[in-house]
C-alpha cells in the first residue's frame, strides 16, 4: 500500500521529461514554509473567514463585491484561488495533532461546502457559464462541466424549490463535517492481558501502552493489561494474529463501532437529508444523483455490474470460503460450520504463511520505510526525469513524523512541485491512507503555481532500536 499511495502521488506532482541526469541544487532553493501547519485559538477561523469573503466578493455576491467573473474562465481561477486558500486550512482537520485545530478546521470545511452550495446555486452565476464563448475543445469541457455542476445543484428548480435545496445542502454540509470529526478524533482502545493477545509479534507488544487498571467487567485484577487502539496498523495486527477468537471479536467490534456513540445518529439524519436532496432534484435516490455525469450513468447500471461480477465470481467465492472453514476446522474448532467476521483475516493470513510460506513479519523486516522511500524515488526518478530531496528544516505540523520533499526537473535543474509526507499514526490523525492535493498546479497571473500535496497514511512506526517498516 505504502509503495501504490507514493506512487499515485508522484504521478499526479510531476510530468515527463526525458532527461536522466541528477543536477545537484543546494538547499536554499527551497521554500521550506509552503503552508501554515501551526496556528494560535481562533486563527485558522480567521483565515478561513477571510477566504470565504475574498471568494464571495469575487464572486460577485457581496454588498462591496469587486465581482472578477465575466465568464467561465475568470469563474474558474477564482473558483481555484479559492481552493488553495483553503484546502491547506481544512486539510488540518486531518492531521493536525492539536484538538483546537482540528476542530476549527472542521469547521471551515463545513462553512466552505456551504459556500461552494450557495455559489452553484446562483442563478446569475448559471448564465454568464452559459453564455461564455469557448474556441477550443477545453474551453468547452469546461462550460460543460460546469454547467452539469450548476444543473445538479438545482438550477432547473423553481424558486421556493431552490431555497429548500439551499438549506438541505447546508444542513448536509454540517453533519458531514461533523461526522468527520468525530471520527478523526476517536480515541478509543481495548485493553487485553499478554494472553488474550497470544499470537502477535514481541515487536507489536513491546509497541503497545500498559496499564494497571483493570477495565471494567474485568476477572483478572493482578496482572497488566495492554492498551491496543482502534487504528488500523493496530488492528490489523490482531486481527490476522491473535489466536484467541474473542480476542479478534472484540478488536473487531471496537473497530467497526468508532465514534459509533455520536455519529450513529449524524449518520442516520445524513441519510434522510441525502434522500431529499435527491428527491427534490427528481431523483430516484441518492446514488443516481451521484452517479449522474459519470460514466455509469445511473445506479442501475452499477447494480448491473455489480451483479454480474457477483455470478461470475460466486464459485471462486465458494471455492475460497470452503477453504477458509476448512482452515478453521484444523486450525481452531474441529466442530465449526460457518466462519465468523473476525476468522476471515486471521484464517486468511495463517493460510498464507502455512501454504505459501509468505509471513509479513519476516518479509517486512527487509523493507523498513527509508529504504522503501529510496527506492520507489528512484525507479520515478528514472520514469519521469526528475529527483527527490527532502527539504531540511520545513514547518510541519507534527515534527518529526511530517516530511516535506521536493520535486526537481533533471532537464531544467528547477523545483516543479513538493509533497508532505506523513505515515505515522496519532490521536486525532485520520485513520486510513489517502493523497491530500493542497495546491493546484495551475497556470496564473503570477506565473506557474507549483502543485502541492500532502501522503497521509498509518504504517508501523519506529520501535526503540527497530526502524519503521
Amino acid at each position: 500500500m505504502k509503495r501504490a499511495l507514493i506512487a499515485a502521488a508522484i504521478l499526479g506532482l510531476v510530468g515527463c521529461t526525458t532527461s536522466q541526469s541528477q543536477p545537484s541544487e543546494t538547499q536554499a532553493q527551497f521554500r521550506t514554509s509552503i503552508i501554515q501547519t501551526t496556528f494560535h485559538p481562533g486563527e485558522l477561523t480567521s483565515l478561513c473567514n477571510q477566504a470565504l469573503l475574498q471568494f464571495s466578493s469575487a464572486m460577485g455576491l457581496t454588498a462591496q463585491s469587486s465581482n472578477k467573473v465575466a465568464n467561465a474562465f475568470d469563474f474558474d481561477g477564482v473558483w481555484s484561488d479559492f481552493n488553495d486558500a483553503v484546502q491547506p486550512l481544512v486539510f488540518m482537520g486531518y492531521v493536525s495533532p492539536d484538538e483546537e485545530t482540528r476542530s476549527e478546521a472542521s469547521q471551515c470545511e463545513a462553512k466552505t461546502n456551504k459556500a461552494l452550495a450557495d455559489i452553484f446555486t446562483h442563478r446569475r452565476l448559471y448564465k454568464i457559464i452559459e453564455t461564455t464563448t469557448v474556441q477550443n475543445d477545453d474551453g468547452e469541457r469546461l462550460v460543460l462541466e460546469l454547467r452539469r455542476q450548476f444543473e445538479k445543484n438545482g438550477m432547473t428548480l423553481s424558486e421556493q424549490k431552490l431555497k429548500k435545496f439551499r438549506a438541505l445542502q447546508a444542513e448536509l454540509a454540517d453533519l458531514e463535517a461533523q461526522y468527520m470529526k468525530n471520527y478523526n478524533d476517536d480515541t478509543s482502545s481495548v485493553q487485553f492481558t499478554a494472553a488474550d493477545l497470544t499470537g502477535v509479534s514481541n515487536t507489536f507488544l513491546k509497541s503497545l501502552k500498559q496499564t494497571v487498571a483493570a477495565p471494567v467487567g474485568a476477572t483478572n485484577n493482578s496482572v497488566p493489561y495492554y492498551i491496543v487502539t482502534t487504528k488500523v496498523t493496530d488492528v490489523m495486527e490482531v486481527l490476522k494474529n491473535a489466536a484467541l477468537a474473542q480476542t479478534r471479536q472484540r478488536m473487531l467490534f471496537a473497530f467497526e463501532n468508532r465514534a459509533s456513540a455520536t455519529n450513529s445518529a449524524i449518520l442516520a439524519k445524513a441519510v434522510v437529508v441525502r434522500e431529499q436532496i435527491a428527491k427534490l432534484l427528481g431523483f430516484k435516490n441518492w446514488a443516481d444523483y451521484r452517479i449522474k455525469g459519470n460514466m455509469a450513468k445511473n445506479s442501475k447500471n452499477v447494480m448491473k455490474m455489480l451483479n454480474d461480477l457477483k455470478s461470475k465470481l460466486a464459485s471462486r467465492y465458494a471455492k475460497e470460503r470452503d477453504e477458509l472453514l476448512q482452515a478453521k476446522q484444523q486450525m481452531i474448532d474441529a466442530n465449526a460450520t460457518q466462519l465468523d467476521p473476525w476468522d476471515i483475516r486471521y484464517l486468511a493470513y495463517q493460510i498464507q504463511k502455512r501454504d505459501y510460506q509468505l509471513d509479513d513479519d519476516v518479509l517486512r523486516q527487509y523493507f523498513p520505510e527509508n529504504q522503501v522511500l529510496a527506492g520507489m524515488f528512484s525507479i520515478y526518478s528514472t520514469l519521469l526525469g526528475v529527483h527527490f530531496r527532502k527539504v531540511k528544516g520545513a514547518s510541519v505540523w507534527s515534527s518529526p513524523d511530517v516530511q516535506l520533499y521536493a520535486v526537481i526537473d533533471n532537464a531544467r535543474n528547477r523545483v516543479i512541485s513538493y509533497f508532505y509526507t506523513d505515515f505515522v499514526p496519532r490521536p486525532g490523525k485520520y485513520g486510513h491512507a489517502a493523497s491530500f492535493p493542497l495546491i493546484l498546479g495551475r497556470q496564473t497571473k503570477n506565473g506557474y503555481s507549483q502543485p502541492v500535496s500532502a501522503l497521509v497514511a498509518n504504517f508501523s512506526p519506529a520501535i526503540k532500536d527497530q526502524p519503521a517498516l
